[in-house]
């Protein structure tokens, strides 16, 4: 075996397993980063326990005000931008964030409506049937 050859092989095997390490840390970091924001949601919403109640947030602008309506838009604003996360990265139509994805639809519809231009047209569709 000539020597060219076995190094041309050596280098494959290098670039193969170079590949798969990559694949592999992306897709774990993809679930890293979206577990911490929703954890950040969650710390969020255990402080303004009132950001989780319908009735609150369908009529934000009229429930919440000063800082606490401030709040609440970000936190509406995190919740949507998970939603454009798990879209973008093709998690959004997996059945184990369907759940989600309708309670968060069920708070903060009134907020996403109002706000629909910071998002794509085709996740707006795919919330709406939800």
């Amino acid at each position: 075996m000539n020597v060219a050859y076995l190094s041309l092989v050596i280098s494959g095997i290098a670039l193969l397993i170079s590949i798969a390490a990559f694949l592999w840390y992306r897709k774990w970091y993809k679930y890293h980063y979206l577990a911490e924001v929703w954890y950040e949601i969650k710390k969020i919403a255990l402080d303004h326990p009132n950001f989780k109640n319908g009735q609150k947030t369908k009529d934000y602008k009229n429930s919440f005000s000063g800082d606490e309506r401030l709040k609440y838009e970000v936190f509406a604003e995190l919740c949507w931008g998970y939603v454009e996360d798990l879209w973008v990265n093709g998690y959004a139509k997996k059945e184990f964030y369907i759940p989600t994805l309708k309670e968060f639809k069920r708070l903060h519809e009134c907020w996403l409506r109002e706000n629909r231009h910071d998002y794509s047209e085709e996740m707006i569709k795919f919330i709406n049937q939800l």
